[in-house]
């Protein structure tokens, strides 16, 4: 098959030599995402491996994990401005054979470390976007304050000055998520999502026994379910109080299975991300919506999810109102297939090549896209009629 896509840019058409068939790059069995948009070219690519992106035949597609001990970042090109509301639109997508084994996880992050594009936090449970929480350290009940100044001290190679929306498959319950889930929640499987501040300052810790702690981090949804639902044994230091909005969402299995064609075959699943910007934009408030509305349309047939993070002071936490955006992924010992497709970013995503669902097209189907369209695809046939 014989695939044109016309590129409209500011003053310049252009035509991109012809793409081969889509199944001929398509070694994860990924399938085509919902949407077209920004190309992932205009993303920066960082990795704890020196193995090359694995690609797939969507360009607003990119995988994030694959193999063990892996940890991604995602950069787009240009900066967001913290005090404007905006809004963000994506797909995740996650699979594995074997789903109640699939770790870690993914994040939509907000951020301003000194490594900009470059920023990368630490695999496994930390998520890409994290740092090192595998630490041990013996103490009496009087000694939790230094024991936590303890921690804090050691915690390093996580991502600085940022604002972490995570979707985790998998319940680190001796450390990073240690008693941070409800017990109210619906669903038992451990799979949960939380904002995370990810910086020493929020830390925590528990008693992994009487005489020893262990690290974990402060996961927020905003509400006081996890307060009036606290996990039986709960030892978390400093004790989240009725208004902190502390705890994360129990979901259920995030990750779909890799066969095709039941109801918990992996699939797309819908993120609706918004930043809420108050006094003058000194402060702020994210909020997400995950999952369609129709239960249906959902892996396994979950809920659709909302929740919201803290109010967010700027400069406190990010040091500047203008910051990067993105997405961080990892794995573990554990691993499974995840990745991300991006199809709505706010003001002029300076788009340099174009993405889309190459599914769509046929041999008398051409592509659009320019400044007007905001940068994301316009379908079109021969004649440049608008289809999609």
């Amino acid at each position: 098959m014989l695939l044109t896509l016309l590129v409209v840019g500011v003053g310049i058409t252009q035509i991109v030599p012809a793409v081969q068939a889509a199944e001929s790059n398509n070694e994860l069995n990924i399938p085509a995402p919902p949407e077209s948009g920004p190309s992932m070219n205009n993303f920066s690519y960082n990795s704890n491996t020196t193995n090359p992106p694995v690609t797939t035949p969507y360009p607003n597609v990119q995988v994030v994990t694959k193999d063990t001990s892996q940890a991604t970042s995602l950069w787009w090109k240009n900066k967001v401005n913290l005090s404007n509301s905006f809004t963000f639109r994506f797909y995740v997508y996650m699979a594995s054979d074997n789903p109640d084994e699939a770790a870690d996880g993914i994040t939509f992050t907000l951020q301003n470390d000194d490594k900009g594009s470059k920023a990368l936090g630490v695999s496994g449970e930390s998520l890409g976007s994290y740092g090192n929480l595998r630490m041990d350290k013996y103490g009496s009940s009087s000694d939790k304050q230094p024991v936590l100044d303890y921690f804090k001290n050691s915690y390093h190679g996580g991502i600085n000055n940022a604002l972490s929306l995570e979707f985790d498959p998998y319940f680190n319950g001796d450390y990073s998520d240690a008693d941070v889930l409800p017990t109210n929640g619906p669903y038992t499987t451990g799979a949960h999502m939380a904002f995370v501040l990810p910086d020493k300052d929020h830390l925590t810790m528990h008693n992994r026994t009487t005489s020893s702690f262990r690290p974990g981090i402060a996961h927020y949804t905003n509400t006081s379910d996890w307060f009036n639902n606290q996990p039986n044994g709960n030892s978390i230091y400093p004790a989240p109080g009725r208004n902190d909005g502390f705890g994360a969402r129990a979901t259920p299995n995030l990750v779909g299975t890799n066969s095709k064609g039941n109801s918990n075959s992996a699939r797309w699943e819908p993120v609706v991300y918004h930043w809420n910007t108050t006094d003058g934009g000194n402060t702020g408030l994210a909020t997400m919506t995950f999952g369609y509305p129709d239960s249906s349309k959902n892996t396994g047939g979950f809920k659709q999810q909302s929740f919201s993070s803290p109010k967010i002071d700027v400069n406190k936490q990010f040091g500047s109102k203008m910051v990067n955006w993105g997405m961080t992924a990892s794995t573990g010992a554990k691993s499974m297939i995840s990745a991300i497709s991006a199809s709505q970013i706010p003001g002029d995503p300076g788009v340099s090549k174009t993405a889309a669902d190459l599914s769509k097209l046929s041999r008398d189907t051409d592509v659009r896209v320019s400044d007007k369209d905001g940068g994301t695809m316009v379908y079109g046939d021969e004649n440049g009629k608008k289809t999609g």
